[in-house]
């Protein structure tokens, strides 16, 4: 583990994920102190369903897959990472445990921001709440979509 980042992977991480892409180059600083950058291996977790964790994560390099019911017969492959992608935002908003666990495909590098209080980091950049609502919305607009076309409608 790699803590904090980069000037230039601040400014990568402006350019590429959208929750931070209108913060300012101070308080984009402000959040790579809190990051810690972590290599992962083919199947490694990186988190697991149930757990809980207070960490938002944010996908530098290689590929995940978000899983719910990891190893159970009815596992489910929900959605595809890829670089500058972010998860683990709900728990973060709800305080609740892990919803969905998170694996790598292949060799990745994940950036965690531990103790993020999200809540004042939202406060001190409102434009962050924002981006994060518009990423949420689009979430459940995919995941309604796949209730319908289940349900034949």
């Amino acid at each position: 583990m790699r803590p904090g980042c980069s000037v230039s992977q601040v400014a990568e991480v402006r350019a590429g994920v959208s929750i931070f892409s209108r913060m300012t180059g101070e308080e984009l600083e402000r959040i790579a102190g809190l990051a810690t950058e972590r290599l992962f291996q083919k199947g490694d977790v990186v988190i697991r369903e149930g757990e809980r964790d207070q960490r938002l994560f944010v996908v530098a390099s290689g590929e995940l897959i978000v899983i719910k019911g990891l190893g159970t017969e009815n596992e489910r492959q929900i959605r595809l990472l890829k670089p500058y992608s972010y998860f683990g935002e709900m728990s973060l908003i709800d305080d609740s445990i892990r919803s969905a666990s998170v694996i790598a495909l292949e060799e990745a590098s994940v950036i965690s921001l531990d103790h993020l209080n999200l809540f004042q980091e939202i406060e001190r950049c409102p434009s962050l709440g924002i981006e994060m609502l518009k990423t949420l919305s689009k979430r459940i607009r995919t995941i309604e979509k796949q209730m319908l076309k289940a349900i034949g409608v």
